[in-house]
């Protein structure tokens, strides 16, 4: 499968402002499509047409909250508080847009703590649940090489994957180190401080950044840097912190790059990620030329 995002050296550098990226809505209406063989279910629109709806999901129970008065007063600790035997769903979609072309792939996977370490550290076990897969292309109908790739795509996905991710949100292992087909799982890389913090602090955090420097071939010097931000606390159904970041991905002498803006919730009481919703940009790296990296905007949610 190539890559999401590509990036070519030796262009001008993409600007990136502090602010929270536009989120893609995530209720679309289904249009007419066409269901390709498979477990999961792929679906692909007919033309001009593009899936956000997904098959084989699993009908979720109601979920017990806090009360959020009992949030703490003071600075706030947040991080994963693993349990052995637990699962956790997400649902992950990542739309691209490049040359005109936007193309949409929804993945639901279902992560089992395996295990936990003394230090913290989980292992999980993340299965395939459920996918969807589109393509929107002015009054042109879907290619026969994009529909056999999309056939091959889904049965590569459905190996499971084994993932070790701390306590402080580290993506230390993933058993996928394909770039593009790993994104869902590297979107729970959300560096979190180890100590309490306040509203308005900021951290170092390059994680999602650093899983980009694959696209960039070796022999090429490529550096990450990144903050994430503690933005606010909200209290609805339960206590969240909303977390803002920003990170690039600078390549060669600097001149060329990759933009990436994030906006989270992390759940402060259950300890877990709620959402995350990511922009990575890099349209200005390589001028007009047919094949521009182009925007890619991924967001995760929990089920």
């Amino acid at each position: 499968m190539a890559p999401i995002l590509g990036v070519k050296a030796g262009s001008s550098a993409a600007h990136l402002a502090w602010s929270p990226p536009s989120v893609v809505p995530s209720t679309t209406q289904l249009p007419r499509s066409t269901r390709l063989g498979g477990s999961t279910g792929v679906l692909l629109p007919t033309r001009r047409a593009v899936i956000s709806g997904l098959v084989g999901l699993a009908a979720c129970g109601p979920r017990r909250t806090p009360d959020p008065e009992h949030l703490p007063s003071g600075p706030i600790v947040m991080g994963w508080r693993w349990v052995a035997g637990t699962q956790h769903t997400y649902r992950t979609t990542l739309r691209r847009t490049a040359s005109g072309v936007e193309t949409l792939r929804t993945e639901e996977w279902s992560y089992k703590v395996v295990s936990v370490d003394p230090s913290g550290l989980a292992t999980l076990e993340g299965r395939l649940t459920a996918l969807g897969a589109g393509i929107v292309e002015q009054n042109q109908e879907i290619p026969e090489a994009w529909v056999s790739e999309a056939r091959r795509s889904e049965a590569e996905s459905t190996a499971p994957v084994r993932l070790r991710l701390s306590t402080d949100g580290v993506l230390r292992e993933c058993s996928d180190n394909r770039i593009g087909a790993s994104l869902p799982h590297r979107l729970l890389d959300l560096r979190l401080p180890q100590h309490g913090v306040d509203t308005g602090a900021s951290w170092d955090d390059v994680g999602l950044a650093h899983h980009l420097t694959g696209l960039v071939p070796p022999e090429v010097a490529v550096s990450a840097q990144g903050q994430t931000h503690f933005h606010d606390v909200m209290l609805g159904d339960e206590p969240e912190a909303v977390l803002w970041s920003q990170a690039s991905l600078r390549i060669g002498d600097g001149s060329a790059g990759v933009a990436l803006q994030s906006t989270a919730r992390f759940a402060l009481t259950r300890g877990v990620l709620r959402s995350r919703e990511v922009s990575l940009d890099g349209r200005g790296l390589s001028g007009s030329t047919p094949n521009a990296p182009g925007l890619l905007v991924a967001e995760l949610r929990e089920v």
